[in-house]
């Protein structure tokens, strides 16, 4: 019985915590913040990351729920859930969207790229460097239609391996390898 005791009081103990720090966030209380983030950082990111899995955006996702929390702790209702699990939710929807726009920009980037016709990638030259004066336009002269695509893709369009995988609808050892024959094919002229 004491134990049990022991565990009420610890209860009843957290939940005026909960109600002291929801009241102080709704008085904009600087100190409130600073404990919120305390307290509730580590294991928000923790969710955050099993999402969003890049830490660089899972921490701009941290602070887009705090920024969130902070203007509608107001709408905390203390008889629905516990304050973390109120957090949580606010976390992992906002994780959500976070993946649904950074799919939604690619998907729309990658529908631009595989929209165009398959020849416009042998044909493809970068305006950006005269390929014609430093003599790559021969190189890539050498290569086969499938590898310039590849080479075009990650070296003059700036896309990633997994990208230009996407793009071209290849597995991305297919691309890998494809990248290591241009490669050894251009050491070779050398």
């Amino acid at each position: 019985m004491n134990c049990y005791n022991t565990h009420l009081n610890n209860f009843r103990t957290q939940i005026l915590d909960e109600k002291l720090l929801v009241q102080g966030l709704i008085e904009n209380s600087e100190a409130a913040f600073c404990r919120l983030y305390r307290d509730y950082s580590k294991p928000l990111l923790t969710i955050i990351k099993k999402i969003v899995k890049n830490i660089e955006e899972a921490e701009d996702v941290l602070q887009e729920t705090f920024i969130q929390v902070f203007q509608k702790s107001g709408t905390y209702d203390q008889t629905k859930s516990r304050f973390f699990t109120w957090l949580a939710k606010i976390a992992i929807n906002k994780s959500l969207d976070h993946i649904k726009c950074y799919r939604v920009r690619n998907q729309k980037h990658i529908i631009s790229i595989a929209s165009l016709p398959e020849d416009i990638f042998c044909k493809l030259q970068t305006s950006s460097v005269n390929i014609d004066t430093i003599g790559i336009k021969q190189l890539n002269a050498i290569l086969s239609c499938s590898q310039r695509q590849v080479i075009d893709l990650l070296y003059y369009g700036g896309f990633t391996q997994a990208e230009a995988a996407e793009i071209l609808h290849l597995p991305l050892g297919t691309i890998k390898s494809k990248v290591r024959l241009a490669i050894c094919t251009f050491r070779k002229q050398f």
